[in-house]
This record gives C-alpha cells, structure tokens and sequence, in this order.
C-alpha cells in the first residue's frame, strides 16, 4: 500500500508541475464582458432581494407596511449604485495605461551599433 500512496503523490506533483509551466490563456473578450455582466448582474441583485425581503418581513411583524419594505428598495439602490461605482472606476483605473492597438505605433528599427575600436 505505502507503494500506492507514493506513486499518488509522485503523480500529483508531476501534474501539478506541468500546470504551472503551461501559459496562462487571457480570457476573450466576450468571456470579460459575460464576467463583468455576471458580476454586475449580482452586484444589483443580491442587495435589493435581501433587503427588500427583509422590510417586507419586518413591514408583517410590526405592521407598518409598506415603509419598510420602500426603505429596503431605496436603500439597496443606493448600496447597488455604489458598488457599481467602485467596479467601474477600477476598470477606469485599470485601463488608463492601455492605448487601443490602432493607436500603437510600430516601432522603429534599431541600427546595430558599430564595434568601438
């Protein structure tokens, strides 16, 4: 058994190895803009459901309906916006050193640099 067990491990590790020697691929672009929908998407979603089922419970314990179940919907609005914010101003921010490839100017070749005698 213990033969078994090292063969595992010596495989494990020969596989992770090779993991890390291969390239790392760039997502494309439309996996980035999915990514960024998918973030966004919950980024919007999950305040308002949470909040607005929250002031709806409280709204049936305490029989002030429909105030607090308004307050969650405004209140997660404002949360949500400021998410949002904050994801695009560090994509503004990411972005800035970037120039689009049209605007890339081709280098210039280099002279060989001569021997000094």
């Amino acid at each position: 058994m213990p033969y078994l067990s090292l063969y595992s491990t010596f495989d494990v590790f020969v596989t992770l190895t090779a993991m890390e020697q291969q390239p790392k691929l760039l997502p494309s672009p439309i996996a980035q803009a999915l990514s960024l929908a998918w973030e966004l998407g919950y980024t919007i979603t999950v305040p308002l459901v949470v909040l607005a089922l929250g002031g709806r419970l409280l709204d049936r314990a305490w029989g002030t309906s429909p105030w607090l179940f308004v307050a969650g919907i405004v209140l997660s609005i404002a949360i949500s916006t400021w998410l949002v914010y904050r994801k695009s101003v560090a994509i503004l921010r990411a972005s800035e050193g970037a120039t689009p490839p049209s605007q890339v100017a081709s280098p210039t070749p280099r002279q060989p640099e001569l021997p000094k005698v």
